[in-house]
């Protein structure tokens, strides 16, 4: 239930969440595999990679034929990662859906001005909150790093 990724959200501040717990590795995509609080189509994975020193990813989930890939950048933001709809990644890794902006079309229902504020709630899992900006909108989500 979503009151659930409410309070791990709430209990998870304070505990660092660094950039390399993403993807450390030029040239590696690394899959995290998600779940969100929202009723339908709550399955879905995050992929990052890094090029020249920057984390992107897009989002790989059944929707993304209507809503698009959802491409991100990805920053620090004190003990948080801030996973960013509002820039744009320049560019991709081969392996990455053709990019795609996040104003337009059906995309921008989605991810359009959203931002993902990120916390750690153990050596392999994230929790996030999606907000518009400084507003969180109620959606919750976590991530699982493989290995």
């Amino acid at each position: 239930p979503r009151r659930e990724f409410v309070a791990i959200f709430a209990l998870a501040k304070g505990s660092p969440l660094y950039l390399d717990h993403f993807c450390a590795d030029d040239a590696v995509t690394v899959i995290h595999e998600g779940q969100n609080s929202l009723p339908a189509f709550s399955v879905f994975q995050k992929r990052f990679a890094k090029r020249n020193g920057q984390i992107t990813g897009y989002n790989h989930s059944s929707m993304a034929w209507l809503v698009g890939p959802g491409h991100f950048t990805v920053r620090q933001e004190g003990d948080e990662v801030v996973i960013d709809y509002l820039k744009h990644p320049t560019d991709a890794p081969p392996d990455f859906p053709a990019l795609a902006r996040n104003d337009e079309g059906f995309s921008r229902l989605v991810y359009g001005g959203t931002e993902d504020w990120c916390r750690r709630v153990s050596q392999h899992v994230i929790i996030g909150e999606a907000r518009k900006g400084t507003k969180a909108i109620g959606a919750y989500f976590f991530l699982v790093k493989p290995g």
